[in-house]
């Protein structure tokens, strides 16, 4: 399996580790539902789901920690899925501030709160 494929694999592990909790809750809250207003063969499906969902739940743990395991092993460097496809997020940035101190010019100069004194901030500070 490709490197993209293990990324995949651990975000949908990660999805299902989080979400079958919260349907085993349900299935749990409904069985006792069902118990209590004497539908004993839904209660009884009820806690057969909730039981299957804990062996999901338990599966989706083991092959999420597989999965990281995996990708921890293959070498360094983060995931295809989570870097970005391959943009460098600090070059961005920096486009990013020289764009906004060209349609600002005021923007890159110091303010009346800047602590250094006017000779330090060049020619015509004052």
């Amino acid at each position: 399996m490709t490197r993209d494929g293990l990324g995949r694999l651990l975000a949908w592990g990660v999805v299902a580790a989080l979400l079958l909790p919260v349907l085993l809750v349900v299935l749990l809250g409904l069985a006792a539902l069902l118990q209590a207003l004497g539908d004993e063969g839904g209660a009884r499906a009820c806690s057969r789901a909730a039981i299957g969902g804990g062996v999901a739940w338990i599966a989706a743990l083991v092959v999420t920690v597989a999965v990281n395991a995996m990708l921890t092993l293959c070498g360094p460097g983060v995931p295809p899925a989570v870097a970005g496809h391959g943009r460098d997020p600090r070059r961005r940035r920096r486009r990013r501030s020289d764009r906004l101190v060209r349609e600002h010019p005021g923007l890159g100069d110091a303010g009346p709160g800047d602590r250094r004194g006017a000779a330090d901030r060049g020619p015509g500070a004052g």
